[in-house]
């Protein structure tokens, strides 16, 4: 009997091989997409799941207010872990990571810049579960001078060669000996390095300061310990030891800090939870957004949603045609449970053909998918997800059932002889197309909604290309791993100046890009005030850096060219800064003071400095950001040569760079980018979810197009004798065409009316994410409605002119 329904479906399929194509095309284009947004979400809930012991690994982070600066960071200070250790009977071992910045490598004669290297605790392998291929694992990281890396990392700098003993070089002066290799981290981990370092060579791993904040401290929990039970103990634990610190430090007690409306609270982050739900910007490793989640589950599910719509509305319509089919079946003695049989089977066949399709576009497409997402997700994912395999079988079932209730349970049981007479219409129709009116609203509010969205992170993102950022970003030269020259870094930045291509150079580390970012607290004059420490970004730059950058200074001077070595008492702060400290009038003369940092030497020593200029707001952090208070400071920082360069003839002044550096360094890599990449790659999330909701948009679009298609095919079959009869009585092609198309038009302009508020409130709310944001201008709503308006008319007037094109003579005589 079921050999029987799969050939009968089969031959049915193939007679109506126009509906079945339209709904098999439209199907599957839904379910790839829900199957790409599916793997992708599960790809990014899979971030540290790997890891044993993850539901006992916890990431301790510090939240507090000082002033008016909100200090958030996933830093401690390096005591913090072994104290809590010691006082908390709940932790049983921690590692601390501290990052440094980017190093120049070298074994032998061949050297890299790497920026993947940080100094980890010997306890790193006790807490994490990355495998260990080579070396002792009782020995690792445990003695100064020792570092372990990753496999590619040993195949990259000792081939084939056996990497244990092997002893590389950072930054021409600190020897480190390799005594294990790691296999290459998962691409799920937030820990993403390359190189790890003994945390015992490093003096500051000893310092007993908790408000110097660097070290990325996890702690390991005892079997049945309680996160609320820790996180119940912080505050006193907070107040014993940093808050007793910062009274000596401020000179008064830890409650008149508090109630001068300052703050600071120790935090809790599960493992698990990090990638998704850090607030931090500074973690060790890629993090993401949980709402970005929620917006692909919900644009995948909806995208499904409108084929599974479309499946049910052509099928549902299609069954009203094949009441005549019904009845002969009747007469020659099939019984209702047969017909439903048949029914059910057409439909789940086709939404199974459906599943089959989407499957094998999955294959053909993924890796272009993996490109525009950023994975490395391959076929063999589904088969380490059972339950989700299970489910998606379950859900392409459930649509195949949906779209062959109505033949199966109605169409089954009418009489024979109305059902070859075909008088089974009446109320019934009526009822079917209202269902499937309120099918074609909701799917293109459904695409409204996703046409508006895609409009406004474009408008979003075409807004951050062009804003005014208080620099220039175009033409800016940066060369990496500048202090790898050593002594000829003068004699090389010499040169470049000597170049008639380059307009302006500074050697620097700090750029209004990701680069390298330090706070400090200072005071207003030149003794503290013990109720106002002001916490602002500190850069350390030379005279060139303005100019280079193209900074504006709206006050005072610039840096003056200096001999000394050290940092001067000259100050340039910005706008921020100056509202920060509530100043007025002329500022240029103020002083500032502070009493730790890069200079200060004795933590009980106070340092004041002079302002002399006041540089105009610029963006050095993204647009999700404010302007936070900057103060640069006259000194040397030398990670980059930044040189603002002529755009003509490029390619020619690389190639002379690249010479006069190897003649100058000849074991040093030579790499360079330009400002404006290091730009992109601040919005590299939400251009991916740009391009991402472009394609979604389009299919969204398609989907439904082709459903409404399906639907004004079969609308136009139905009505052919209505309109040849109108066309013999004198009615104009105008008419009907009108006739046949304006149904469809006032649905979709229903679907406008509901979904376009809707659409403005949630991309309203999504650009309340960025502190600086374009508007929503009713020109989006307006192309948003008119390419919804067009689409719908292609797709409906070409089916509608064409019969109301037609001989009336073919229609009537076909009764």
């Amino acid at each position: 009997m079921f050999k029987n329904y799969i050939k009968t479906a089969l031959r049915n399929l193939w007679k109506n091989r126009f509906y079945s194509g339209i709904n098999l095309l439209g199907l599957s284009s839904g379910m790839l997409c829900f199957l790409f947004i599916a793997a992708f979400v599960q790809d990014e809930l899979s971030f540290n799941r790997f890891h044993e012991k993850g539901e006992r690994i916890v990431r301790m982070n510090f939240t507090g207010k000082m002033g008016e600066n909100d200090l958030t960071v996933p830093q401690l200070g390096a005591p913090v872990g072994a104290v809590m250790k010691e006082e908390f009977p709940e932790v049983e071992s921690f590692v601390r990571f501290r990052e440094t910045g980017e190093y120049l490598v070298r074994y032998e004669n061949q050297s890299f810049q790497e920026s993947k290297v940080v100094y980890a605790d010997s306890t790193l392998l006790d807490i994490f579960d990355f495998t260990l291929i080579a070396g002792d694992r009782s020995s690792i990281l445990r003695q100064a001078g020792t570092a372990i890396v990753t496999q590619s990392i040993a195949k990259k700098y000792f081939g084939n060669q056996n990497p244990i003993g092997k002893t590389i070089q950072l930054d021409n002066e600190s020897d480190y000996v390799v005594n294990g290799v790691l296999a290459d981290l998962p691409k799920n981990s937030t820990i993403q390095q390359d190189i790890f370092l003994a945390m015992a060579a490093l003096p500051e791993s000893r310092e007993t300061l908790w408000t110097n904040m660097n070290f990325e401290t996890y702690f390991l929990l005892r079997e049945g310990a309680s996160i609320a039970n820790v996180e119940a103990k912080l505050p006193e634990f907070l107040r014993r030891h940093l808050g007793s610190e910062m009274e000596r430090f401020l000179k008064i007690s830890f409650d008149d800090f508090l109630a001068a409306g300052n703050s600071g609270a120790f935090t809790i982050l599960p493992l698990h939870d990090i990638y998704l739900h850090s607030e931090f910007q500074e973690n060790l490793g890629p993090s993401s957004d949980i709402k970005y989640l929620y917006i692909f589950g919900a644009v995948g599910l909806f995208i499904l949603l409108l084929a599974a719509i479309n499946f049910v509305n052509l099928a549902t319509a299609r069954a009203s045609t094949r009441s005549r089919e019904v009845g002969v079946r009747k007469v020659v003695g099939a019984g209702r449970r047969q017909l439903m049989g048949q029914f059910l089977s057409e439909s789940t066949l086709l939404a199974f053909m459906a599943l089959g399709t989407a499957l094998i576009g999955m294959a053909i497409t993924l890796p272009y998918f993996n490109e525009l997402a950023g994975k490395s997700i391959s076929m063999g994912f589904f088969a380490e997800q059972p339950l989700m395999v299970f489910v998606g079988f379950s859900l392409v079932a459930l649509i195949g059932l949906l779209a062959g209730v109505y033949p199966s349970f109605v169409l089954a049981g009418f009489k024979p002889i109305e059902a070859i007479q075909q008088r089974v219409q009446g109320n019934g129709r009526s009822h079917q197309s209202g269902l499937r009116g309120a099918l074609v609203v909701f799917q293109f509010a459904i695409t409204t909604l996703l046409l508006v969205g895609t409009l406004t992170v474009y408008q979003q993102m075409q807004f951050v290309q062009e804003k005014k950022l208080g620099y220039n970003k175009e033409q800016l030269l940066l060369i990496d791993g500048a202090y790898g020259l050593g002594d000829q870094l003068s004699a090389f930045a010499s040169q470049l100046e000597m170049d008639a291509r380059v307009k302006h150079l500074a050697t620097t580390s700090y750029l209004p890009t990701p680069s390298s970012r330090n706070k400090s607290g200072y005071f207003l004059g030149n003794s503290p005030d013990k109720s106002a420490l002001y916490m602002m970004q500190v850069w350390y730059v030379d005279e060139n850096y303005l100019p280079t950058i193209d900074i504006e200074l709206v006050e005072g001077r610039n840096f003056e060219p200096t001999t000394e070595t050290g940092i001067t008492t000259n100050v340039i702060v910005n706008e921020a800064a100056i509202r920060e400290f509530h100043l007025t009038g002329d500022v240029i003369g103020q002083q500032i003071s502070r009493n730790f940092g890069e200079d200060a030497g004795d933590q009980s020593e106070l340092h004041v400095y002079n302002i002399v200029g006041v540089v105009k707001d610029f963006h050095f952090e993204s647009l999700h950001h404010k302007i936070d208070p900057l103060v640069m400071h006259q000194g040397q920082s030398t990670r980059f040569v930044a040189a603002r360069v002529t755009p003509t003839d490029l390619p020619g002044l690389l190639t002379d760079i690249e010479q006069k550096w190897k003649a100058l360094a000849p074991h040093q890599p030579f790499q360079y980018t330009f400002l404006d990449e290091g730009f992109s790659q601040m919005y590299e999330a939400e251009i991916r979810m740009s391009k991402v909701a472009r394609l979604f948009a389009f299919l969204s679009i398609l989907i439904a197009s082709i459903g409404l298609l399906g639907l004004a095919t079969f609308t136009a079959l139905q009505r052919q004798k209505e309109v040849s009869i109108r066309k013999v009585l004198g009615a104009s092609v105008s008419g009907l065409f009108l006739l046949l198309t304006r149904d469809f038009g006032k649905l979709i302009l229903i679907a406008l009316v509901i979904s376009l508020p809707l659409s403005w409130y949630l991309m309203q709310q999504w650009l309340q994410g960025f502190v600086y944001a374009t508007a929503i201008s009713i020109g989006t709503f307006f192309l948003t409605g008119g390419v919804l308006l067009l689409v719908a008319l292609l797709a409906v007037g070409f089916q509608s002119l064409r019969t109301a094109l037609g001989n009336p003579v073919d229609a009537l005589r076909g009764t």
